[in-house]
């Protein structure tokens, strides 16, 4: 049991410092949270072909909806997003990224790659694949067992 916990404490230890040392370097002065929002923007746009209201948003981040306003605020005023009335329910206002956005967006997720890369050329392919799938099935794990709903209560 000892030797479980040390391994948990190092990986916990581990994942906060590659969250602090993996962050974007700031463009525009953006921050994380913006940032996280333009990416989850373009996410649901690729992968799904759907465009996202404030309140799905809102669930998708984990966040309450006035928070997500005041980023979509910022990344508005910036000429990153925009808000549409759909056309399909008139109540409902999507969020979308603009050519800009789209820009930046593309530009953030290129310079992921490029840290990525270099870190695959340092700690070999075949040990990257590893990790990639070691992660792959820790997220897995996680989202079965849908620990998200535990952080509530930490609140």
């Amino acid at each position: 049991m000892e030797e479980s916990n040390d391994i948990a404490r190092q990986l916990l230890h581990s994942l906060m410092q590659f969250r602090s040392h993996f962050r974007p370097k700031a463009y525009k002065g953006l921050k994380p949270s913006e940032y996280k929002l333009l990416f989850t923007i373009k996410s649901a746009k690729k992968h799904h072909g759907v465009d996202l209201t404030v309140s799905s948003l809102s669930k998708y981040l984990q966040v309450t909806a006035p928070s997500v306003t005041q980023l979509i605020n910022r990344l508005e005023t910036d000429g990153l997003v925009e808000r549409r009335m759909d056309t399909n329910d008139r109540r409902s206002v999507k969020v979308m990224l603009t050519e800009e956005g789209e820009k930046v967006t593309k530009m953030v997720i290129q310079a992921y790659l490029e840290r990525l890369q270099g870190f695959i050329d340092f700690f070999g392919e075949e040990k990257s694949r590893q990790l990639a799938d070691s992660l792959s099935e820790m997220m897995e794990y996680f989202a079965q067992n849908d620990f998200s709903s535990n952080w509530d209560e930490w609140r």
